[in-house]
């Protein structure tokens, strides 16, 4: 049986004792926690997104779901293991270009009989993978990997993980070949155009120098929508200036943290010649038919062969003139009364609240994955309906599956979770650069404001624990040079007593061009991300779009500091 397969697994490999020498936490530590948490009402873990940016992170984070089934905690109220999710705004679909997607014949055969019963999570996950293929959904990582020049790093073999028996490169192909992994445009044609709209890529992006080396030179044009000079925005060939957040309307927070969809109207108009989100594409879309009606051209090839009719580009847009770009308000009027979880209630009714309260937990959906009903006045408590109504988990048993028998992890020695160090561990620098949230800005966006930079060092700063520093001859406020093979940036050094030794923390969103030559602190990073990511054909392993992407590791990269002389 897999309850006495696991509990061997655990005595055989990780008893309190035998964990001490891994990991240096005392056993009896330990033990005190699991007594407490087995006693616990109610237990929870509450991981965030910090626990998804290691190598790991999916063995550490099966690890602590398996911990919350076994003390029977997931699907408990006040318990369970959790990260994020966000509320279903149903009204969102009746504005988008969703209505193109039509499920093929075999497809909706299939589901005829099961929707009579009701559509579970199972059934709905073959149509939202179908759905995200249609579109040409690209996860981020296998698309730098080939059109971005970044596999001259990954395939690397420092970066390579020793603990598998294949190289990266190899479980690349067999995901592409399988169609595992879907990459748009395909291999071997390259993009031409890239646009992106509030997004950072040289400032988030793993290796930002590959980029620039590879894929920044490749392309014909590089478009950025922003509210303000980002450095991606500052490498692009056109910047088209958007409304900031409090210039236009929009829904701010849909995190169900917390039982509120909150909204937000235009408390000014945007400046200078900036527009909305919604009105600059609504435009861009408008002047593409325009241009693809004077020249002749209708209908070109898209995602997966798809064709696409270029002349009507601006009336799909528009639902055939159902929406004006110069009005987004009506487009959310619209969007807000299409969504039960809210009540259906009007742009004006939702702007009058700001805070519009979440009166039911909404249908499994590309994005709201709660699983569980809500009722105001009461807390989310995610999976209710695995654990109350016994409805059936979306994996290959059904169940909550702890031993994943694909043959990638049966190789890699993954079947069950195991404890493996990262190859950050490997690298033969004796010091871990590690990040968190900074505490003056949001993400990147008042980073470079003068009066939030004026209560702390006015530029970026590491903390390190002293006994590091005073190996390294360093003072507080000293400028250090962070390095390892792959590449270097500068920056101010100040000791902090909680530090753990060997780790060297820089909160994040610093902006390169706030360092030296604009060289940031993802110039060291080359993140090699875990291939076994790419798994699939295998009920839950699959990628679709908000599902299962491979994602780049930025914690716990191995370097080394030096102090900046002159």
């Amino acid at each position: 049986p897999l309850f006495q397969v696991m509990r061997d697994h655990l005595n055989a490999n990780y008893t309190p004792q035998k964990q001490e020498a891994i990991t240096g936490v005392k056993a009896s530590v330990v033990e005190h926690f699991a007594r407490g948490l087995a006693k616990a009402p109610a237990a929870m873990i509450y991981a965030s997104w910090g626990a998804c940016k290691n190598y790991h992170s999916d063995l550490f984070q099966r690890a602590m779901a398996l911990l919350m089934a076994i003390t029977g905690n997931q699907g408990k109220k006040g318990g369970g293991f959790r990260v994020a999710a966000w509320w279903q705004v149903q009204g969102i679909d009746d504005i988008s270009a969703s209505h193109a997607y039509r499920p093929e014949l075999n497809e909706l055969i299939s589901l005829a009989g099961k929707a009579i019963r009701g559509l579970t999570p199972s059934d709905w996950e073959p149509i939202y993978t179908s759905y995200s293929n249609f579109f040409g959904i690209t996860p981020l990582m296998p698309f730098l990997y080939v059109h971005g020049g970044y596999n001259n790093i990954w395939d690397d073999p420092i970066h390579q993980d020793v603990t598998l028996p294949r190289k990266t490169a190899e479980y690349m192909k067999e995901a592409i070949e399988k169609k595992w992994i879907p990459i748009h445009p395909e291999p071997g044609n390259p993009p031409k155009v890239f646009i992106f709209s509030g997004a950072n890529p040289l400032r988030r992006w793993p290796s930002p120098q590959t980029a620039k080396k590879y894929i920044w030179k490749t392309l014909k044009l590089i478009v950025s929508t922003n509210f303000r000079w980002s450095t991606s925005t500052l490498w692009s060939d056109i910047a088209l200036p958007v409304a900031a957040y409090y210039e236009k309307y929009g829904i701010k927070y849909g995190v169900s943290a917390m039982p509120y969809l909150v909204v937000c109207e235009a408390a000014t108009p945007p400046r200078g010649e900036a527009k909305t989100d919604w009105e600059v594409f609504g435009l861009l879309a408008k002047r593409v038919e325009e241009r693809a009606k004077e020249r002749g051209i209708s209908k070109v090839r898209g995602p997966n062969g798809r064709e696409i009719d270029l002349s009507k580009v601006y009336d799909d847009w528009s639902g055939s003139g159902k929406y004006n770009p110069a009005d987004p308000r009506e487009a959310m009027d619209i969007m807000l009364r299409g969504s039960d979880v809210i009540g259906n209630i009007s742009a004006d009714e939702a702007f009058k609240l700001g805070a519009v309260p979440v009166i039911k937990g909404g249908n499994f959906s590309l994005i709201n994955q709660t699983c569980s009903d809500f009722k105001p006045g009461e807390t989310l408590t995610p999976y209710q309906w695995y654990r109350e109504n016994k409805l059936a988990w979306p994996t290959v048993t059904g169940r909550q599956q702890f031993l994943i028998d694909h043959p990638w992890f049966e190789e890699a020695g993954e079947a069950l979770p195991v404890h493996k160090d990262s190859p950050g561990m490997r690298s033969g620098y004796p010091l871990r650069l590690t990040s968190g949230h900074n505490r003056w800005s949001i993400h990147a966006i008042q980073r470079d404001q003068k009066i939030l930079l004026r209560l702390q060092r006015g530029e970026p700063t590491a903390w390190m624990h002293p006994d590091d520093m005073a190996t390294r001859g360093l003072q507080d406020h000293d400028k250090i040079r962070v390095y390892n093979e792959h590449g270097d940036f500068e920056m101010r050094v100040r000791p902090a007593a909680r530090m753990q030794p060997g780790m060297v923390q820089l909160y994040h969103a610093w902006e390169p061009y706030q360092f030296k030559d604009w060289k940031g602190q993802q110039e060291p990073v080359a993140a090699p991300w875990k291939p076994l990511h790419l798994a699939g054909g295998y009920g839950q392993l699959h990628y679709r779009m908000y599902y299962n992407a491979p994602g780049h590791n930025p914690r716990g990269i191995g370097v080394e500091v030096e102090k900046v002389v002159g």
